[in-house]
C-alpha cells in the first residue's frame, strides 16, 4: 500500500502554479461566503428562481459555459455542487498533477511489486475494488471528451449551468419574462406528475433528477417535445370538502356548469387527458416519459405550452416499453407486472397488491342460501354523513369523496361498522375524531330502523369507543363526548313504547366501564382546573349524567354514585350553576343541573341530607332570592312575565321543585322565613304564561304546611311552626291563586294545598278546625261565584274523561289510555283529599262542591279495579321505574276514594271494592292500605257475615277472639316490608325502605327513605316471599300462613302487640275466613253476570296445601301422642273452609260455577315466590305426599290436593313418585271424576304416556287392584292407548311392545280390568271433550273387528280365540 500511494509531501509551488480561489468575501468578517454543499436541488432551484426574478437586476444573458473559457463564467454562477468555475479549474489542475505522479510511480514498479500491491488492496477493500477504479477512470475520460466536444455547440439549454454531471433535470427557459417564467415554473410543478400516466394518482417530484443516482445523461441530445393544450377549462379537479363542518354533502357533486364555473373548481375534458396515443406520434411529438423527467417551455405570450421530455433509457428499453404498451392496456395489473417486475411469475403471491379486489356480494336477506354472510347488516357501508350507501353505488363512486382505500374492500366506497370501530381507535387524531363523529351519525340514522338486541349491541360498541377516547384532548375528546351523548341521550330521547310511555334504557353501561371510572372521568372533565372542552360538550356531559339518574334501570345507584364521586358535584356546581365569566363553559346557569340535583335528592334521604349539609341547596336558593322584593302591579302592556327571561323563570321553578323534594323529608324548611314577599305575587302574575312556576310555588306551600302540622317530625325539629304558617296568612295567598288561575293542573295544586291546610287545622286549631272548615266550605260553595261554577265543571269533565278512558281500555294494545288516566287522576285525587279532610259529623257532604263527583266515585272505583290492563301493568314482569310511576296518582285516587266511600256506602257494597283494591296499590300507598284493612276488619262483623251472608257455620269462638283482626298484624308486616336481621336480637329488624306517598303526610315526612317508586315485578314470577310488599298478589289472604311456615325467621312474631294472644288454629281460622270473604265478594258486585274470582285455582290449591304443611316437621310430643285432634287441618271449621274454597274449582262444578275461568300458571310457577329459587316445587310435593302417607288417614281434602300435579302438563317425576314410591296410598285416593280439582279431564289423559317405566307402574297397580275411581280410569287409559293403535297413539317406538303389553294385561290383571283395557274407547283430544267411565267402555262401532285383527296378528289364533268373545259382539 505504501509503495503504491507514496509519501505525503508538500507540493512544490514551482511545479504546479497555485490558483487563488475566486469568490465573494463578507465585508463584515472578511471571510468568504459560506456555500452549503448539502443544499437540496429544490432549494437550489428556488434560490435560482428568486435570483432571476429580482426586480433590481436585469435578466442575465446565459451563455454556454466551457472549461476552456473560464473568464466568461460569472463568479456568481454556481453549479448544484456549490462551487465556482475557478474552483473547478483549480480542482482539475490538482487532479491532473496527482495523476501524473501516480502514473510515474507505477511505471517505476516491477511486475511483482504491482501484483503484491494489487493483492493487498483486494484483501483490504474487497475484490471489486479494481473494477470500481476502472469504471471511475472511464467515467472521467468520458466527461473530458464531452467537455471538448461541447466547444463546437453554439448554444445549450439555458439550465445546463445550474446542474452538475450527476443528474439531468427539466430545463427552464430563463429568457422568459419574470412573471411568465414564474407562472411556467408553477405549472410545471403542478402538472408534471398529474399528466404522467406512469405515476398513477401520486404526483411526481418537481425535480426528480435530484433523487436519482449519478449517471451520465445518455439522452441529453435526443430531447422530444409533446405539445398539449393547457387551457383551464380542460382540467377538472373535484371541489374539495369545505373546512367548515356545517356544510354536509347531500350526495355526489354534479358536473360543473361551464357557464358559471366555481372559483375553486377546475374542470377537465376526458378526451383531452394525456394518453399514450398522444405521446406516440413521431420522434418530434412523442417520447418516453417512463422516467418522469420533462422540461416545460412556453412562449412569450403564453399562447402555446408544451412539455419537453428527457429520454434517459436506452433504445432497446424504449422499444420494449412500446411493445408492452401494444400488448396490455396501461394501468392493468399485467401491464404493471411486465413493466416494473418483468422477472416475476404471473401468479406471484407477492404481487397480489397490484390486483383489484373483487367486491363482496351484497346478500338480499339473512335467509339467502347462496350467501355465506351471517349478518348482512355488517356489509352495509356508510358515508361520512352516517347515511347508508346503496350497493349499486359502492363500486361507482369516485375516490375523491374520501370513502375508499381502507379496510378489506379498498375499492368499494363507504365504511362498514367494523371499519368505523377500527378507525375510531386510530393513532391519527384527526382520523379518530372524524370516525367517532361518523359513528354518532350512524347511530342516529339507524334509530328508526333498528331496534332490540342489534340496536343495543351497536350502541355498546359505539359507547366503548367513546368511553375509550373521552379523556383525549382536542377534537378527539370533543367527538368522544358527543358520541357518548348520542348513544345514551339523543338515541333514547323520546324513545317510547307502543303506548307512548317513556322506555327505560335496557343498556347497562356498567358492563362497559365501572361507574366509578366513568363518573371520575366526567368529574375530571368538569373540574375548572382541568376543563378543556367547549360549553356544548359540557352540556352534553350534563345530559349524560341526567340520563343515568332518570332513564336507566340502575338510576338509583347512579344517583348515589354521582354524589359520592369526589369533585363531581363541585364541578357541576361551578360549571353550570356558578360559572365564572372567564370559564370556557356557558356563562348562564343551566336549569338541567338543578333537575339532576333533584333526582339525586329523590333517591334517598341520605342523599338529601348530604345536599343540605354540603351547602349545595344554598346555591339554588339564590335563584329564589333574586326575585324582587316589591309587589308586582299589573299594568296593561307591562306584565311580570314580560320583564323576566324564560331562563330566570326556569331556574326559579326548578329550585322550588328541589325544595319540595327536600321538604318531603322534613329538610331545609327553615328557608320559609327567607322567601321574598313578592314571590307569591310574581308567581301569580306569570301563572297564565308559566303554569309550572305557579304549580311549583303551590306545591312548596303544601309541603311546608304539612311539615308545620307536627314540627317534631322535621330535621331539625321545629324548623317551621304552625303559628308561623298562620301568621304568614298563606291561606289568603292560596285563595288568590284559586280565584285567578282556573285550569286543571293549577286547580289540582290549589286543592292539595287547601287539603293540607284543613288537615293541619284539624290537628292544631281550636275544636279541630271547625271554624276554618266552615269558612272554607262557604268559600267553595258560593253559588254566585263564577269560580265555583268553573271548578265544578272542570271536576265533572275529569270524571267523565276517566270513565271514558277506563271503558276504552279493553286490552294492553291501548296503553296510551293509561297515560291519559294519569293526567286526569291528580285533579280528582286532590278534590277527594280535600273532601275527606272537610268531612266530619258537623259538616254535611252534600253542601260541598264535591257532592257531584262523590256520587260517581263508586262507579269510578269499580272501573279502576275491573281494568285488566291496569292490573296487568301493575304485576308486569318488566322492570320499569317510569312505567309504574305513571300509575301513582291513579292508585292514590283509588285508595283515597275507598277511604272516603266507607262512610257513604253500605258495607256489603263497600267491602268488595276494598277487598280487591289491595292488588291495585303500589309502594307509597302503605298507609292507605293499612287504613283500608283496618276498615275492612271493622265492617266484617258477625251480623253481616252470619245474618246477611248466611255463614252460620262460623263458630262463635272466632268472633269472640277478634274475628278478622287476628291476622291484621301479619297483613301490616307484609305491607311494610319488614325483614328480620340475620343474627339480630329480639325486635331488631333490617332497615326498611319506606317510599313516600303520593301526597306528603306528617308521618311520611319523618319515615320516608325515598321518593322514588321502585321497579315493580311480577309476584308470581320473580318476587320472593322473603320481601313482601305492595302491590299484593291476589293470594294475599294466605299471607299469615307464610309467616307460620317460616316462624323461625319471620319478623312479624317479634313485632306483635303485647296484648296479642292467639293460637295457630286461630290464625288459620282467620286466614281462611279472609280468603272465603275475598272469594265470596267477587260474586256480589253490582253486575249480575259471573266474574273472575280474586284467587285462581292454583292459588287456592297451594294455599290449602300450606295449611296441611303446618304439620310437616312436627314431633310426636307436639302432637300429644297419638291424639290426631291437635292437628290443625282436622279443625272442623278449617276443614269446611278449605272445602268451600275448593268446591268451585272441581270438575263437576266447572260448568255451573259462578266464576269465570281465570288464566293461571302451573303450581310450580305459583309456588316460586314462596319457595324461592333454591327449593323446587317437586321437593315441596314430595314432603306433602309423605305427610299425607303418615298423618292423613285418608283425609279427603288432603288427598284431593295430590291429584293436580299428576296431570300430563307436569313432569313425569310427579306421577312416578306417587305410582312407584307411594303405591300404598292409591287405595285411599278414591275420587270420582267430578270430585277432581281441575277444569278438564283431558289434562290427565293427553298426551298419552309413552314412558315404558310409567306404563309398567300403571299396569302393576291395576294388577294389584289398587286404584279406584278417577285414578283407575287414568291408568286404564294410558295402558290401552299404548296397546291399540286406534286410540291415537301412533308412535312407532311402541310398536314392538304392543303385543307384550296385551299379554301382560291379560295375564296379570283381573278379568274386569282386562275387559276394560280391551273395550276402552276414547274420543280424540281435538274433539274438545272426553268420555268418562263407564261410557268409555260401552262405545259401539266397527273398531272391535280391527282390534281382533291386531290381536290375531300379534298373538296368533290363540290370542284371537281369547278375545273373540269380547270383540265379536254386535257393533250396533
Amino acid at each position: 500500500m505504501s509503495g503504491l500511494i507514496g509519501e505525503i509531501r508538500e507540493r512544490n509551488p514551482s511545479t504546479t502554479p497555485t490558483i487563488k480561489p475566486q469568490g465573494k468575501f463578507d465585508p463584515n468578517t472578511g471571510f468568504p461566503a459560506v456555500h452549503h454543499r448539502s443544499k437540496s436541488a429544490f432549494a437550489k432551484g428556488r434560490d435560482a428562481t428568486r435570483a432571476v426574478t429580482t426586480k433590481d437586476k436585469a435578466v442575465p444573458i446565459v451563455r454556454t459555459p466551457s472549461l476552456a473559457d473560464p473568464p466568461d463564467v460569472p463568479d456568481t454562477a454556481l453549479s448544484l455542487s456549490g462551487t465556482t468555475a475557478h474552483d473547478s479549474l483549480a480542482d482539475t489542475a490538482w487532479r491532473k498533477g496527482m495523476e501524473e505522479q501516480n502514473e510515474a510511480r507505477i511505471r517505476e514498479m516491477s511486475e511483482a511489486e504491482r501484483e503484491q500491491e494489487t493483492a493487498e488492496l483486494a484483501e483490504t477493500f474487497g475484490p471489486g475494488l479494481l473494477e470500481l477504479v476502472r469504471k471511475a477512470k472511464r467515467r472521467r475520460v468520458g466527461a473530458s471528451e464531452a467537455a471538448v466536444n461541447s466547444d463546437s455547440k453554439p448554444e445549450v439549454a439555458a439550465s445546463d449551468h445550474l446542474v452538475n454531471d450527476k443528474a439531468s433535470t427539466a430545463v427552464y427557459d430563463c429568457t422568459l419574462p419574470t412573471h411568465d417564467r414564474a407562472r411556467e415554473l408553477d405549472l410545471q410543478l403542478h402538472t408534471s406528475g398529474l399528466h404522467s400516466p406512469f405515476h398513477g394518482s401520486r404526483p411526481s417530484s418537481p425535480l426528480p433528477s435530484a433523487l436519482r443516482p449519478s449517471t451520465p445523461n445518455k439522452s441529453a441530445t435526443s430531447r422530444k417535445k409533446i405539445h398539449f393544450s393547457a387551457a383551464p377549462a380542460e382540467v377538472h379537479v373535484y371541489e374539495s370538502a369545505p373546512t367548515s363542518p356545517k356544510r354536509q354533502p347531500i350526495g355526489l357533486l354534479g358536473p360543473p356548469d361551464p357557464d358559471r364555473p366555481s372559483d375553486n373548481q377546475l374542470t377537465y375534458d376526458a378526451g383531452a387527458f394525456l394518453k399514450r396515443s398522444d405521446i406516440r406520434g413521431s420522434d418530434e411529438e412523442a417520447g418516453e416519459v417512463g422516467n418522469g423527467r420533462g422540461d416545460v417551455k412556453g412562449g412569450a405570450g403564453g399562447q402555446e405550452n408544451f412539455i419537453e421530455v428527457s429520454l434517459s433509457e436506452d433504445a432497446d428499453k424504449t422499444e420494449t416499453g412500446r411493445k408492452l404498451e401494444e400488448e396490455d392496456d396501461e394501468g392493468t395489473p399485467e401491464y404493471i407486472r411486465k413493466r416494473y417486475f418483468p422477472t416475476a411469475a404471473v401468479n406471484d403471491p407477492t404481487l397480489q397488491w397490484i390486483k383489484a379486489t373483487p367486491p363482496k356480494p351484497y346478500p338480499v336477506s339473512k335467509s339467502d342460501p347462496t350467501s355465506s354472510i351471517t349478518d348482512p347488516a355488517s356489509l352495509i357501508r356508510y358515508d361520512l354523513a352516517g347515511q347508508p350507501i346503496a350497493p349499486s353505488l359502492q363500486t361507482s363512486l369516485p375516490t375523491h369523496l374520501g370513502l375508499h382505500h381502507h379496510g378489506g374492500d379498498q375499492d368499494q366506497a363507504g365504511y362498514t361498522i367494523e371499519d368505523l370501530l377500527l378507525l375510531s381507535r386510530s393513532t391519527v387524531p384527526a382520523q379518530r375524531a372524524s370516525m367517532l363523529g361518523v359513528l354518532g351519525k350512524v347511530l342516529l340514522s339507524m334509530e328508526s330502523c333498528v331496534k332490540g338486541r342489534e340496536d343495543d349491541d351497536l350502541r355498546s360498541k359505539v359507547l366503548a369507543a367513546g368511553l375509550d377516547a373521552m379523556m383525549e384532548r382536542g377534537s378527539v375528546g370533543i367527538m368522544a363526548v358527543e358520541v357518548l351523548w348520542v348513544a345514551l341521550v339523543q338515541h333514547r330521547n323520546g324513545r317510547v313504547d307502543a303506548g307512548g310511555m317513556v322506555e327505560d334504557d335496557p343498556l347497562d353501561i356498567a358492563t362497559l366501564v365501572p361507574p366509578s371510572i366513568l363518573l371520575g372521568r366526567i368529574a375530571t372533565l368538569l373540574h375548572p382546573t382541568t376543563r378543556a372542552l367547549p360549553s356544548e360538550s359540557m352540556t352534553q356531559l350534563l345530559d349524560v349524567l341526567l340520563h343515568l339518574v332518570s332513564r336507566t334501570s340502575q338510576c338509583r345507584e347512579a344517583a348515589t354514585d354521582i354524589l359520592r364521586t369526589t369533585g363531581l358535584i363541585q364541578g357541576i356546581m361551578m360549571t353550570f350553576l356558578t360559572p365564572s365569566s372567564t370559564s370556557s363553559a356557558a356563562s348562564d346557569p343551566n336549569p338541567q343541573a338543578i333537575i339532576l340535583l333533584n333526582h339525586i335528592v329523590q333517591v334517598s334521604r341520605a342523599n338529601a341530607k348530604q345536599i343540605v349539609d354540603d351547602g349545595i341547596a344554598d346555591v339554588c336558593l339564590r335563584f329564589v332570592l333574586a326575585v324582587r322584593e316589591e309587589p308586582i302591579h299589573e299594568r296593561p302592556g307591562d306584565t311580570a312575565h314580560q320583564t323576566a327571561s324564560p331562563l330566570s323563570r326556569s331556574l326559579l321553578t326548578e329550585s322550588l321543585r328541589l325544595f319540595i323534594s327536600l321538604g318531603r323529608y322534613g329538610l331545609y324548611t327553615n328557608i320559609a322565613t327567607d322567601i321574598p314577599r313578592g314571590l307569591s305575587d310574581y308567581a301569580l302574575a306569570v301563572g297564565d304564561a308559566d303554569s309550572d312556576l305557579s304549580q311549583a310555588y303551590l306545591g312548596l306551600f303544601e309541603v311546608w304546611i304539612t311539615c308545620a302540622v307536627d314540627p317534631h317530625r322535621t330535621t331539625p325539629t321545629h324548623d317551621i311552626l304552625w303559628s308561623q304558617v298562620v301568621g304568614w296568612a298563606w291561606i289568603e295567598e292560596i285563595l288568590k291563586f284559586r280565584r285567578k288561575l282556573l285550569e286543571r293542573s293549577t286547580l289540582a295544586a290549589v286543592l292539595n294545598v287547601l287539603g293540607a291546610w284543613i288537615e293541619g287545622c284539624s290537628v292544631n286549631s281550636v275544636r279541630a278546625g271547625l271554624a276554618e272548615k266552615a269558612e272554607l266550605v262557604k268559600e267553595l260553595t258560593d253559588c254566585e261565584s263564577n269560580v265555583s261554577l268553573k271548578e265544578r265543571g272542570i271536576l265533572l269533565r275529569a270524571v267523565q274523561k276517566m270513565m271514558e278512558r277506563l271503558t276504552d281500555m279493553d286490552g294492553l294494545e291501548q296503553p296510551q289510555s293509561l297515560i291519559e288516566l294519569s293526567e286526569e287522576a291528580p285533579l280528582l285525587q286532590a278534590a277527594i283529599r280535600l273532601a275527606h279532610a272537610l268531612q266530619d259529623q258537623h259538616t254535611p257532604t252534600n253542601v260541598s262542591p264535591f257532592s257531584l263527583i262523590l256520587d260517581e266515585l263508586p262507579s269510578l272505583c269499580q272501573a279502576i279495579i275491573a281494568s285488566a290492563p291496569l292490573q296487568a301493568h301493575l304485576v308486569s314482569s318488566i322492570s320499569s321505574i317510569h312505567k309504574h310511576a305513571i300509575v301513582r296518582p291513579i292508585t292514590s285516587l283509588l285508595a283515597t276514594s275507598i277511604k272516603l266511600l266507607e262512610q257513604r256506602m253500605p258495607p256489603e257494597e263497600w267491602i268488595p271494592l276494598a277487598t280487591h283494591s289491595a292488588t291495585h296499590l303500589i309502594p307509597g300507598d302503605e298507609d292507605l292500605a293499612s287504613s283500608i284493612f283496618s276498615l275492612l276488619s271493622k265492617n266484617l262483623v258477625k251480623p253481616l257475615v252470619v245474618e246477611k251472608w248466611g255463614w252460620s257455620d262460623v263458630p262463635s269462638e272466632v268472633w269472640s277472639k277478634g274475628g278478622f283482626q287476628v291476622v291484621l298484624p301479619f297483613l301490616a308486616n307484609a305491607i311494610r316490608r319488614r325483614e328480620l336481621l340475620e343474627g339480630g336480637t329480639e325486635g331488631e329488624e333490617a332497615p326498611m325502605e319506606v317510599v313516600a306517598p303520593y301526597t306528603a303526610t306528617p308521618k311520611s315526612i319523618e319515615e320516608a327513605s325515598t321518593l322514588v317508586v321502585p321497579a315493580l315485578q311480577s309476584k308470581t314470577v320473580s318476587r320472593s316471599n322473603d320481601k313482601p310488599g305492595l302491590p299484593f298478589a291476589s293470594d294475599w289472604p294466605f299471607t299469615a300462613l307464610n309467616d307460620l311456615l317460616h316462624s323461625g325467621t319471620s319478623a312479624v312474631f317479634r313485632t306483635l302487640p303485647r296484648d296479642w294472644d292467639h293460637s295457630e288454629v286461630d290464625i288459620v281460622r282467620g286466614t281462611l275466613l279472609w280468603a272465603s270473604v275475598a272469594q265470596h265478594v267477587s260474586t256480589r258486585r253490582p253486575e249480575s253476570r259471573p266474574t273472575h274470582p280474586l284467587m285462581n285455582r292454583e292459588e287456592v290449591v297451594f294455599g290449602c296445601m300450606k295449611v296441611f304443611m303446618l304439620e310437616h316437621g312436627q314431633s310426636s310430643a307436639t302432637s300429644a301422642g297419638n291424639d290426631s285432634a291437635s292437628e290443625v287441618f282436622r279443625d272442623d271449621f278449617i276443614s269446611k273452609s278449605m272445602d268451600k274454597l275448593l268446591f268451585p274449582f272441581r270438575i263437576g262444578q266447572s260448568v255451573t260455577s259462578k266464576y269465570l275461568p281465570k288464566p293461571s300458571p302451573s303450581l310450580e310457577v305459583m309456588a316460586l315466590p314462596f319457595l324461592g329459587m333454591s327449593t323446587p316445587f317437586f321437593q315441596f310435593y314430595s314432603d306433602f305426599l309423605g305427610l299425607y302417607d303418615s298423618v292423613s288417614f285418608g283425609h279427603p281434602t288432603f288427598g284431593s290436593l295430590l291429584l293436580p300435579p299428576l296431570a300430563s302438563n307436569y313432569a313425569g317425576d310427579y306421577r312416578k313418585l306417587l305410582w312407584g314410591d307411594y303405591p300404598q296410598v292409591l287405595r285411599l285416593l278414591d275420587f270420582e271424576v267430578n270430585d277432581v280439582i281441575g277444569d278438564d279431564t283431558r289434562r290427565w289423559l293427553w298426551p298419552v304416556e309413552v314412558d315404558g317405566e310409567m306404563i309398567g307402574m300403571y299396569l302393576k297397580a291395576l294388577g294389584r287392584g289398587l286404584p279406584r275411581g278417577f285414578l283407575r280410569w287414568l291408568a286404564v287409559h294410558h295402558v290401552a292407548c299404548n296397546i291399540w293403535p286406534d286410540l291415537g297413539n301412533t308412535d312407532e317406538t311402541i310398536e314392538g311392545r304392543r303385543k307384550k303389553l296385551l299379554n301382560a294385561a291379560l295375564s296379570s290383571t283381573s278379568l274386569d280390568v282386562a275387559k276394560e283395557i280391551i273395550l276402552y274407547r276414547q274420543l280424540s283430544p281435538e274433539s274438545g271433550t272426553s268420555v268418562p267411565p263407564p261410557q268409555c267402555f260401552e262405545q259401539p262401532g266397527g273398531w272391535k273387528a280391527n282390534r281382533l285383527e291386531w290381536a290375531v296378528s300379534w298373538g296368533g289364533t290363540s290370542m284371537g280365540d281369547r278375545l273373540a268373545g269380547l270383540l265379536t259382539a254386535s257393533s250396533v
